[in-house]
């Protein structure tokens, strides 16, 4: 089943968002919505940074993290190049597969967007796949975009129950 953990709140010109509330003996794996999230600074790609050791350092290496095919990136890719004009933001599901595992890391995504230039990127063009190339647990993770804050929007955590 799908639980309700945390809300980031409605978000105001925030340099990141982060979550800790991961409990292993409880969640396989993080469905985090996504509401209308948009960049401060035109054309930028939303992406999730990873920690383990309880949110205390988040990794952001590039080279640590693939998406589209092989290309390194540093962090997770939730959505690519957000517009920030009225009306532009990112909305949709992401999932963090399997964080408690000791074996690298999967975010796969669903998102919608409008990109700098007002078109709207869905089915192949804001769908995400990325991995965390690093083998360790993971145990808390931050959302920000690849440069300035995120103006506006509201980020939602659920954990989906385990089978024990």
């Amino acid at each position: 089943s799908m639980v309700y953990l945390a809300s980031s709140g409605a978000i105001s010109n925030a340099a990141n968002v982060s979550f800790t509330q991961f409990d292993a003996s409880k969640y396989d794996y993080y469905t985090f919505s996504l509401l209308n999230i948009a960049p401060a600074s035109d054309s930028q790609s939303f992406k999730a940074h990873v920690s383990t050791d309880g949110g205390s350092n988040y990794d952001t290496t590039n080279g640590n993290y693939h998406w589209n095919d092989a290309t390194d990136t540093t962090g997770l890719m939730v959505t690519y190049l957000v517009g920030n004009a009225t009306g532009e933001a990112c909305t949709g599901e992401w999932n963090l597969m399997a964080p408690h595992l000791t074996g690298y890391t999967y975010g796969v995504g669903t998102m919608v967007n409008l990109n700098p230039s007002g078109n709207l990127k869905g089915a192949s063009g804001a769908n995400s796949a990325g991995v965390h190339l690093v083998e360790a647990d993971v145990d808390a993770i931050r959302f920000a975009f690849n440069s300035g804050n995120i103006s506006s929007g509201e980020i939602v955590m659920y954990g989906i129950a385990n089978g024990t």
